[in-house]
């Protein structure tokens, strides 16, 4: 951590000692690179982290930082204001890096208190991980019977029970409804049915809405929260990603369907 502070003090050091313009020049210039290079890496970083959710999350509400973006684009516009009024002394220039530094603080804290926290899943994950690579590695014959078993112990005791209706679930909600680890359930949905756990969930999801969609006079929109989605236009792009059309002209489709089916056996 010193590491990142400390040509900031040698620059703004030299510079208090000289005086000199040239080296002024030189800690502006690389504060905005400095700026730049921790925004790439922190763009880097949250797409690991948006690759983690998926794998572990059946949910993106709260949990998710796309807010974050905006807070870093936020960053840079004030880090180039910044520059400006550091070579050009300008009042209005000193309001707008005031002003939006306030803003951008009061979304930090805004978002922070929304979000919720992953770091006791982040540790376990990461656990179970280092608790596998220390077992003995087992052959391809010994994984196939592992994952055969473990479909069936996946279609008897969480798709049976309809436990992907719980709208907070999470992989290790599953995993521990199954009676294995992240780790193998991961590795299951992943090598075996080639999806993650979040478009896993949620496609069974979208399955139990159809279902309901032309058994039952429900809204959509109470459909969408008694199918587990915490928010309708989550459930709506899903669905819309799904089928191809949305939630409404489905139905729409489906009763026009179901009606022509009912003329023709009447005739």
């Amino acid at each position: 951590m010193i590491l990142n502070f400390l040509p900031f003090i040698l620059l703004g050091g030299t510079y208090i000692y000289s005086e000199s313009d040239t080296i002024y020049q030189i800690l502006i210039a690389f504060f905005v690179a400095y700026g730049i290079g921790v925004s790439v890496v922190t763009l880097y970083y949250i797409s690991r982290y948006n690759k983690f959710l998926l794998e572990h999350y059946s949910y993106k509400e709260n949990v998710n930082l796309h807010w974050l973006n905006f807070v870093l684009f936020t960053f840079f516009v004030l880090m180039i204001v910044y520059a400006v009024c550091a070579s050009y002394d300008t009042a209005l220039g000193d309001l707008c890096y005031v002003t939006g530094s306030i803003i951008a603080w009061a979304l930090i804290g805004f978002f922070i208190e929304k979000q919720e926290s992953v770091l006791f899943e982040l540790k376990a994950t990461k656990d179970e991980k280092e608790f596998e690579r220390n077992k003995e590695q087992v052959n391809d014959d010994s994984d196939s019977t592992f994952f055969l078993n473990l479909d069936l112990l996946v279609k008897e005791r969480f798709i049976a029970p309809r436990l992907y209706l719980k709208p907070q679930l999470k992989l290790g909600d599953m995993a521990e409804a199954v009676g294995t680890n992240r780790t193998y359930l991961s590795r299951y949905l992943n090598e075996v049915l080639h999806t993650n756990f979040y478009d896993y969930v949620n496609g069974l999801r979208i399955k139990e809405a159809v279902e309901m969609m032309s058994q039952s006079e429900y809204s959509i929109q109470t459909i969408a929260s008694i199918v587990g989605f915490n928010s309708y236009s989550t459930f709506r792009r899903t669905f819309i990603a799904t089928y191809g059309k949305s939630p409404q002209e489905y139905r729409n489709d489906r009763m026009i369907t179901d009606y022509n089916c009912k003329d023709k056996m009447k005739l």
